[in-house]
Formats: C-alpha cells, structure tokens, sequence
C-alpha cells in the first residue's frame, strides 16, 4: 500500500514575524522562550532557533533534558559539518567523520578531537549530536 506523500513548509520568515508580533504583544520586561521540539518537527531545529533568536526570542527550550545543551559557537560548527554533509553524501556522517573535520579545523589530534565531542555530546554521538543536528539514527547503529 502506497503512503500519500505529506508536504510541509517552513517559512523562516513568517516565525520571525510571529516572534515579532509575540514581542509587540507582551509586557516588554517579560521573557520569551521558543521551544524547538522534536528538531522542529523535523523542519530544522537549527535554522528555526537562530531565526526566532535573532527575532526577539530572549532563550530556547526543548523538550527532552539530553537536548538542553547551550549551543555554542562550537557546536554550531560540528552541527553544520553534519548537515553538510548529509546534503553531499545523503547519510549521516559517522561519527570518525566528524572527528577528522575537528582534528583538521582546530589542529589538534584525532583523539583530542574525540574526546571534545563525546564532552559536547556526553549521551552520545547518535543519540544526542545526531539528534540536535536533524538526522534520524541510522539503522546500523545501535550505540553511540
């Protein structure tokens, strides 16, 4: 039995309109948090914080504690590696992958590298970077 095929779009700009309009609409002392749940219902939980963040939104939430790391320039970097390199290569990368862009970007060892992204990412790297950056487990593995 074929699946209907389900088309969503997500217009940046239209959520930092509505961010916008929250802002206009609320005490200006009082604080507005998103919560970018489940990556954005799939829709990028990435492009959606840095939009509602540059729109008025004071900090972010997400549903799961294992997600509620502060995402700094760091992880913003690994995070877009991984995107990145889905969209070339149509698959997660693994995680040596990502370990050989940290080792070449910040000239330092591979098992330097290593041990940076299991402290960034201690409940894993499928579990919790795969995650936050968008990508579905791959079937293969089954830890990490």
């Amino acid at each position: 039995m074929d699946s209907p095929l389900v088309w969503a779009e997500v217009n940046l700009e239209a959520i930092a309109h509505n961010v916008s309009e929250l802002r206009g609409i609320t005490n200006p002392k009082a604080r507005l948090m998103a919560v970018v749940k489940a990556n954005a219902y799939g829709h990028g939980m990435i492009e959606v914080a840095r939009r509602v963040l540059e729109n008025g939104t004071d900090s972010m939430g997400v549903a799961r504690i294992e997600e509620g790391i502060e995402l700094n320039d760091t992880y913003w970097s690994m995070l877009s590696f991984m995107r990145e390199y889905f969209l070339e290569h149509d698959i997660a990368p693994d995680v040596r992958h990502l370990i050989k862009y940290l080792a070449a970007k910040d000239g330092c060892s591979k098992k330097e590298a290593k041990q940076l992204v299991f402290e960034l990412f201690p409940y894993g790297y499928v579990k919790q970077a795969c995650k936050i950056a968008g990508m579905k487990k791959p079937r293969a593995w089954s830890t990490g």
